[in-house]
């Protein structure tokens, strides 16, 4: 079964030149319930003289084919520029026809009426809400239309006109061509998608594309494992997605590695604008910066009780009473009534001051570096992590007295110092983007 919806204008139902787009349509598509859309003008004209369903009957009874059933609509709004209001009129007219016809295909002329019927039509179809095909109708002169081939409306003669469709100058041929609406609707979906990469939003892409018909499978994929990447989800195939150069994963299999992928979230977050989260996650990466700062200058003991996520116990003190560095802290901070302390950062940034005063750290753009990231910490990291308060960019910048830039340089800067053998380069994540995109 087939229903035709279409709004009617000026070139229809025909012209001395051929069958305006309505009558085409019905002429080589035979539907069987015809549904005609009316502006207060054109239906003025239907009350006239029926010009619209006469044609339709006329049509029939050449053919020798069965009429279709007839349905007018008049439309309720008189401001026929305005393309919004028609969007609701006819989305609701075309979901009521595919719910009383289920099975049938829903046709739809976007080639009759107002310039903003056929782009209220247009915009239905491309975002594929709705189950029809839409058509376009070629003009009999196979090009734009010419004033005068329309005949005025206020002195149409449809009995002169059909007789002169008989004549071998009317075009009566099939002019009809299927509009490809998924190709607009596919392409703004997959461009929602691109802009959410480009903003590192892989969650909500990811959710996009997977709605989507045809999207690529490898794109897909991609976009959940950057999201897995940014989360810090270590899953066994991430090293096999992002086994490039440019994006290069580094399973968390050493400390090395953890800072390296836990810096480029940082950097994502700072590009994102996420100030306050950015300005927090300093903290742990401090904390483990200093430790690989200390590490060579340490004992396999002394490593061994600070590599335990900065928890300390009574044990791991005795363990360490005697040491150059350690004991000192064991000394301030154990009393009977504390069995578990954990190191803080202002403790770490400590015996990294006592190993650059011993002159065990030699290198002192490192220690100016994470002293700096240190002095962030303590002025801006601790007010935001437990008062509420207004954490712009701006205002961070002026607790704290340091760019967010410079902090966010500081990082990479003390990393690619403490493991040279393997630096990290910013913006991995926007080489991730590159990829993605060309994917898409």
């Amino acid at each position: 079964m087939k229903v035709l919806f279409s709004p009617v204008g000026t070139a229809d139902p025909l012209t001395m030149l051929g069958d305006g787009p309505m009558l085409n349509i019905v002429r080589y598509h035979r539907p069987d319930k015809v549904v005609l859309f009316f502006s207060s003008k054109m239906a003025m004209y239907q009350k006239r003289d029926a010009r619209y369903t006469e044609a339709i009957k006329l049509l029939c009874t050449s053919e020798r084919a069965a009429c279709p059933e007839l349905e007018l609509v008049e439309s309720s709004h008189q401001a026929v520029y305005q393309f919004d209001h028609y969007i609701e009129e006819f989305e609701e007219i075309l979901t009521r026809l595919k719910a009383e016809n289920p099975k049938a295909t829903i046709l739809v002329n976007v080639s009759s009426g107002t310039p903003a019927m056929e782009q209220a039509l247009v915009a239905l179809g491309s975002f594929g809400h709705l189950d029809i095909q839409m058509l376009q109708v070629i003009t009999p002169r196979k090009d734009i239309n010419d004033r005068s081939d329309r005949e005025d409306p206020n002195n149409y003669d449809l009995d002169v006109l059909w007789e002169c469709s008989f004549e071998e100058a009317c075009d009566t041929t099939n002019r009809i061509h299927v509009v490809e609406s998924p190709n607009f609707g596919a392409r703004l979906l997959r461009e929602n998608a691109r802009t959410l990469v480009a903003q590192y939003e892989y969650d909500a892409a990811a959710k996009i594309l997977s709605s989507q018909q045809g999207a690529s499978g490898k794109a897909l994929s991609t976009v959940r494992a950057a999201a897995d990447r940014l989360n810090l989800d270590h899953k066994p195939e991430l090293g096999q997605k992002f086994n490039a150069a440019e994006v290069a994963y580094r399973p968390p299999s050493s400390l090395e590695n953890q800072l390296a992928e836990y810096i480029w979230v940082m950097e994502v977050r700072y590009q994102q604008g996420h100030w306050a989260e950015f300005a927090r996650s300093v903290t742990p990466a401090l904390s483990k910066l200093i430790l690989l700062a200390l590490r060579p200058h340490l004992s396999e003991a002394e490593w061994t009780v600070l590599d335990k996520e900065g928890k300390l116990e009574k044990e791991d003190f005795k363990q360490v009473e005697g040491s150059k560095y350690l004991g000192s802290i064991a000394h301030d901070v154990l009393t009977d009534r504390r069995i578990v302390y954990f190191l803080s950062n202002n403790d770490l940034m400590g015996l990294l001051e006592a190993a650059q005063k011993n002159g065990d750290l030699k290198n002192r753009e490192l220690y100016r570096a994470l002293r700096n990231v240190r002095r962030f910490e303590s002025k801006c990291r601790n007010k935001i992590a437990h008062e509420i308060r207004l954490t712009s960019r701006q205002a961070l910048e002026e607790i704290s007295g340091y760019k967010l830039a410079d902090v966010k340089g500081w990082l990479f800067q003390s990393y690619n110092e403490l493991v040279d053998d393997n630096p990290i380069e910013p913006g991995v994540y926007d080489r991730i983007n590159d990829w993605i995109l060309t994917l898409i």
